[in-house]
């Protein structure tokens, strides 16, 4: 430059002063990037841009001949030139291997192994031979250089339309830096009197590189917050699970317990069960043993009435084994029931047909009541006609026993609303005592009153009231002593 001396030194200090900023700055970004790199060293894109930092903070120091004289002057010539070309192609590599770890999946693999493969061999050329030889590719470097930056633009082009994060930003940044490396091509081809702007485009690059990483710093501080707050949400949440969960398993312990107290009394119930049926079986048969070893004895003649006892022992034992069979099929829920649609009023009469001969035979006036004329002419009921009829059968059997020769008998049909009807089975005869009643239905119970002799091991009613509860009815008795008893039992009515 020519002009005035104090001109041209003020000019020539703020050059300085504009280089040493500039450098500075990379240094100590660079070095903040191996310190993050240091931290996360899964994260080599810190690497990559810090070692960009640094040759380019080099690079800038060189092209400064007043500042490299200041900071490299233990440097000779031909060093200062081999680290001014490799900070132009080791920079342009490590650049463009930062790229590829920004947008991995926008930039072709086969094209960046292609330019990391180019500037490495021409790096190692700059090595090896001196600068007599190596400063004469000037134009090979910067073609490469703008070159790579083309494709690193594309990159950053095709993540934009992409709309990934900072994408735009970045690609306004290496806008910028791509137009500072062609002023730089210009400038030292002297096409253009300008200056070395390479290292302020990277320094501009470098501020977005700042911005992007402050946002996403941000966002993630507010992802922590929120993730706080939704994991403190969660803990109370967990804590009035574990407390709902603790009063369920409250329960369900209370639940067991209660259990465990119905098996127990289920086993005990099980216990005496086994303990009536030894005691029902051991009578008959005692009797059976004896009649059967006196007649091989000799000791009684074996005529009619010992081998009629005999009979109805048999016949008795017949009968036992056939309720328990039917109480153990309700328990395991194995007993079948055919349903089908009955006119109550006719399944009544005939049932009162049926056994109105051999009831009146024994002496026992036997009566049909039908009261339910003010209800509809066709009352249905949805039932099997089979077990019904046991449940009247062993309500007549029992009647039969406790009335007297002159007893009465009387089956009645009741309406009960418009929902059910009842069936009672009302007698005359010697009645149950009122604390009894409440056992009656209960299995091997038997009346202690006296009546006709009856073999019978106390399950009928039992049976009978099963039947009922599956027919979503109810059974019951009304008796006085000396009076009678009534058996009824309900069943609900079609609609």
């Amino acid at each position: 430059m020519i002009g005035e001396p104090e001109t041209i030194l003020k000019y020539r200090e703020k050059s300085l002063i504009y280089r040493a900023v500039i450098v500075v700055s990379l240094v100590i970004i660079g070095l903040y990037h191996i310190v993050l790199f240091v931290f996360r060293k899964q994260e080599y894109s810190f690497l990559f841009f810090a070692i960009v930092c640094i040759l380019v903070a080099i690079r800038a120091t060189l092209l400064e001949e007043g500042l490299a004289s200041y900071l490299l002057s233990f440097l000779n010539w031909e060093v200062a030139r081999k680290l001014e070309y490799l900070g132009a192609s080791l920079g342009t590599l490590f650049f463009t291997l930062f790229a590829y770890t920004q947008f991995p999946d926008d930039m072709n693999r086969r094209l960046r192994n292609l330019v990391t493969m180019a500037l490495s061999c021409y790096s190692l050329f700059v090595v090896l031979t001196p600068a007599v030889i190596f400063t004469r590719t000037l134009i090979l470097i910067q073609v490469l250089i703008i070159l790579t930056f083309l494709i690193i633009l594309s990159v950053y082009i095709t993540a934009a339309k992409k709309r990934h994060e900072g994408s735009f930003l970045n690609t306004v940044a290496i806008f910028l830096v791509f137009l500072t490396v062609i002023n730089d091509t210009l400038f030292f081809n002297d096409l253009i009197h300008t200056t070395e702007l390479a290292s302020v485009g990277l320094f501009f690059f470098l501020f977005t590189q700042a911005i992007i990483l402050s946002k996403k710093y941000s966002k993630s501080f507010a992802r922590a917050e929120q993730l706080s707050q939704d994991l403190g949400l969660l803990n109370e949440s967990l804590e009035q699970q574990v407390q709902e969960r603790t009063m369920e398993l409250e329960q369900a312990n209370q639940e067991l317990f209660v259990t465990n107290q119905r098996l127990n009394e289920a086993q005990a119930s099980k216990n005496k069960w086994i303990r009536n049926i030894s005691h029902e079986i051991a009578a008959p048969l005692t009797n059976i043993r004896s009649y059967t070893k006196g007649m091989m004895d000799g000791v009684i003649q074996p005529d009619k009435q010992y081998i009629q006892l005999i009979y109805n022992q048999s016949l008795y034992f017949s009968q036992m084994l056939n309720d328990l069979h039917d109480i153990a099929d309700i328990e395991n829920n194995q007993i079948k029931f055919t349903m089908k649609k009955v006119n109550i009023r006719e399944y009544a009469r005939s049932l009162y047909d049926k056994y109105r001969w051999d009831i009146e035979k024994q002496g026992i006036v036997f009566v049909f009541k039908d009261l339910l004329s003010e209800y509809a002419d066709e009352p249905y009921v949805l039932m099997d006609p089979v077990r019904i009829e046991q449940v009247i059968v062993n309500l007549l059997t029992n009647a039969q026993r406790f009335v007297s020769d002159n007893g009465k008998i009387t089956l009645e049909l009741v309406g009960e609303g418009e929902n059910e009807v009842t069936i009672k089975l009302r007698d005359n005869g010697t009645g149950i005592k009122e604390a009894e009643l409440d056992f009656v239905f209960n299995r091997f119970y038997k009346n202690n009153h006296k009546g006709r002799p009856h073999n019978g091991a106390g399950l009928g009613l039992a049976i009978s009231k099963e039947i009922i509860e599956y027919h979503k009815g109810k059974i019951s008795v009304e008796s006085k002593p000396g009076e009678g008893s009534c058996f009824y039992f309900t069943l609900p009515l079609i609609r």
